[in-house]
């Protein structure tokens, strides 16, 4: 019987790659070949990939165009939000993160939680049967059952920087890594500046961001002089400019500015994170980690309310400081915010995330055709690869490196050895079979199970 190929592309490595893995991994187990890799080389490479399951990272608006590309070659599509959980702005998340044309070519999709269900159900009330609860692998990784993978990199990463505050940016609107002129062309090229409203929405949360981060980096130099004996370590989030951040903050020997790894390791081996609207509160929770969200600026419609449920806020430095000094008070207040969890993540207990998408992938029946074996061959891949290449080279020529740099800054790619060592930190207990992994193209990799 031959194998089901399920797809699974990446948009943001350091967000994506493991929950992904662990996805792929469990769907081996199950007799999948799993191709995983960089979003953009993936749908490049649509006619000549053999039918299989779509894993989108969303449904958006302008997902339609290479989704319904892959319909047309036969796919089966699902999708999960990678940011369906995080509202600001209801209103604008109705508009934006799930699209009517898009979810009505989509087999299916999963929803984090109740409250992202609700809002696509209230939304879309005649797609209702297409979508599901499921949470995310990304949580997965948070539970007791496969934490431990963090153990290795955290005793990396405590062994450099010892007792460390970790504070995670999350300032990419106002401080985008290709600057706030090219970021706004983005947004007008994705049709999101179109309507007045949601022109209005963005401009004012780059104006909120552009208030805001000065008031961090003060807050990062009063910590690393309320705090000599601890280090200040500040994780720059992908979308933004880390060079700012090492202008102003350049003079502290205590302060450091980094922006490698997957974020769960640091938050594993982190004293104390501090964010402002920032989504790894949450998982800083679930890992039974204490959160501070400084808030120096209340700017309504702006502000994501999980991350700030499941902290402890604070709009004043002395506040903050405060705070933190005693910190190992505060386990109480925080055990009491755990509906707020409830209410829009899944999965934090028995069935993970990763088994209830694959029981709904299992249900689904690809349709191979002999066509696959003549037009999908690794030769034509390589052709289509160089052909991109080529296209690429071209636009370069004539618009220069406009957002190119950007994708690459989300994406620095991804390695077989990468693979490995994930694997062989999550599967201690032997939980999966064993794998093999070779190259598939550009930044992306085949995965099999040995068995």
């Amino acid at each position: 019987m031959k194998k089901k190929v399920l797809y699974l592309p990446i948009e943001v490595k350091n967000r994506e790659l493991f929950s992904k893995l662990l996805l792929a991994f469990a769907a081996t187990t199950r007799g999948y070949k799993v191709i995983i890799g960089h979003r953009i080389s993936l749908i490049e490479k649509i006619p000549f990939l053999e039918r299989g399951i779509f894993f989108n990272m969303h449904a958006l608006f302008h997902d339609y165009d290479h989704l319904n590309k892959l319909k047309n070659h036969g796919f089966a599509i699902t999708a999960l939000d990678e940011e369906g959980p995080f509202i600001y702005n209801v209103k604008n998340h109705e508009r934006y993160r799930v699209s009517e044309k898009t979810l009505s070519i989509t087999d299916h999709f999963f929803c984090w939680g109740k409250k992202e269900h609700k809002i696509i159900s209230d939304k879309l009330p005649h797609l209702k049967s297409k979508i599901s609860l499921s949470g995310n692998p990304r949580f997965d990784l948070l539970r007791k059952e496969l934490r431990n993978f963090t153990d290795k990199e955290a005793n990396k990463i405590k062994a450099k920087f010892g007792d460390f505050i970790l504070i995670n940016t999350n300032f990419g609107r106002f401080n985008n890594f290709v600057g706030l002129e090219d970021y706004l062309e983005i947004l007008k090229n994705d049709g999101r500046l179109d309507d007045p409203a949601d022109k209005e929405f963005y401009m004012d949360e780059v104006l909120y961001q552009k208030e805001i981060m000065p008031k961090f980096q003060e807050m990062a130099k009063k910590l690393s002089d309320m705090f000599p004996e601890k280090n200040i370590v500040i994780r720059v989030h992908p979308s933004e400019n880390i060079n700012i951040w090492n202008e102003s903050l350049d003079n502290y020997s205590n302060i450091f500015i980094v922006r490698e790894g997957n974020v769960l390791n640091w938050i594993a081996a982190c004293g104390e994170l501090i964010h402002n609207n920032c989504t790894t509160a949450i998982e800083s929770y679930v890992m039974g980690k204490i959160s501070f969200s400084y808030r120096p600026i209340d700017w309504p419609g702006h502000e994501d309310l999980l991350p700030n449920q499941l902290s402890i806020e604070s709009g004043v430095i002395n506040e903050l400081v405060n705070q933190i000094k005693n910190s190992n008070n505060l386990t109480a207040e925080l055990n009491n915010k755990k509906k707020f969890l409830n209410e829009c993540v899944e999965s934090l207990d028995q069935s993970f995330s990763f088994e209830k998408i694959l029981n709904k992938l299992d249900t689904f029946d690809i349709e191979h055709k002999w066509s696959d074996v003549l037009f999908k061959s690794a030769f034509l891949r390589q052709v289509n690869e160089k052909l991109y290449d080529f296209r690429k080279f071209l636009r370069i020529l004539l618009k220069g490196h406009f957002r190119l740099d950007y994708e690459d800054n989300k994406f620095p790619g991804i390695s077989s050895d990468e693979i490995a060592e994930f694997f062989e930190a999550l599967n201690q207990d032997n939980r999966f079979s064993s794998i093999s992994i070779r190259r598939f193209g550009k930044n992306c990799f085949e995965i099999k199970s040995n068995n």
